[in-house]
C-alpha cells in the first residue's frame, strides 16, 4: 500500500470518514469555544483523542481545518434557515416571525457551536491578522439576504429589505452566541425558559414593526430604489 510523506499508510474509506468526523467534531467544539487565533491543533487533538501527526495527515494546517468547519457549519445554518423561512413564508408577520424564532431557538439548543463561532470570529482589530476564510461569515449574511428576499413578500427598497435581514441575522446571532454574557447579565441560565422568552420577546419587539413595514412597502427613505 502507498504511503505519504511521513511514512503512514492512507486508511480506508470507512476509518477516514469515522476519523474526519471526529476531528471536525472537536474542531466545532473547541473553535467555539475560542477565537481561531487562540484555538490550537494540539488543543483539538486532545478533545477528540488523536494525535497530531493524524491530524495534520487530514488537514496540513490549522487554517484548513478551520476552513471546514466554517463552511460546514455555514452550509448547515443556511439549509436550516432557508428551510424556516420557506415553512414560514405564508403565515403572515405575526405568525411567521413567531414560528422562526422558535425555530432558530431550537436549532441553537441542540447545535450552540453554529452561532458561537460565527460570533467570535467577526471582529478584526486594526492590523490583526484576518481570520482564515472571513469571506465564508460575509458570504453566509450575504446568502440569507438574498434568500429573505426570494422567500417574503417585501415591496420595500432593496437597502430597506437588506438592512433588516443583516440586523435580524446580527442581533439573533448575538443573542444566541453570546447566550452565557446576556442571560448573566439579566441574571438567569442562558438555557433556561426565562432567557429562550427573553430572547423571543426582544427580537420580536424590535422586528415586527419593522417586518410589517417592509410588506406594506417600507419607508423610502434611500435613493436606492432598485
Amino acid at each position: 500500500m502507498k504511503k505519504d510523506k511521513s511514512g503512514n499508510q492512507p486508511p480506508d474509506k470507512a476509518k477516514k470518514n469515522d476519523t474526519v468526523g471526529r476531528i471536525l467534531h472537536s474542531a466545532r467544539k473547541i473553535f467555539s469555544e475560542h477565537p481561531d487565533h487562540t484555538a490550537s491543533i494540539r488543543t483539538i487533538g486532545n478533545d477528540a483523542g488523536l494525535n497530531y501527526p493524524l491530524i495534520a495527515y487530514y488537514f496540513s494546517t490549522k487554517a484548513a481545518l478551520f476552513e471546514a468547519v466554517l463552511v460546514d457549519i455555514s452550509e448547515e445554518y443556511y439549509r436550516e434557515t432557508a428551510k424556516w423561512l420557506r415553512e414560514t413564508a405564508g403565515m403572515g408577520p405575526e405568525k411567521g416571525l413567531s414560528v422562526y424564532i422558535d425555530r432558530l431557538i431550537e436549532f441553537n439548543l441542540t447545535h450552540p457551536e453554529a452561532q458561537r463561532i460565527l460570533l467570535l470570529n467577526q471582529v478584526r482589530v486594526g492590523e490583526s491578522p484576518i481570520v482564515p476564510c472571513y469571506w465564508v461569515l460575509q458570504e453566509f449574511f450575504v446568502q440569507w439576504i438574498h434568500l429573505f428576499k426570494e422567500t417574503s413578500s417585501a415591496r420595500a427598497a432593496n437597502r430597506d429589505i437588506e438592512n433588516f435581514a443583516h440586523n435580524f441575522n446580527v442581533l439573533a446571532i448575538n443573542y444566541l452566541g453570546a447566550g452565557s454574557f446576556h442571560a448573566g447579565v439579566l441574571g438567569v441560565s442562558p438555557s433556561s425558559p426565562e432567557y429562550k422568552k427573553w430572547v423571543k420577546e426582544n427580537l420580536t419587539a424590535l422586528f415586527l414593526p419593522l417586518l410589517k413595514q417592509l410588506l406594506r412597502g417600507g419607508v423610502q427613505n434611500t435613493d436606492d430604489k432598485n
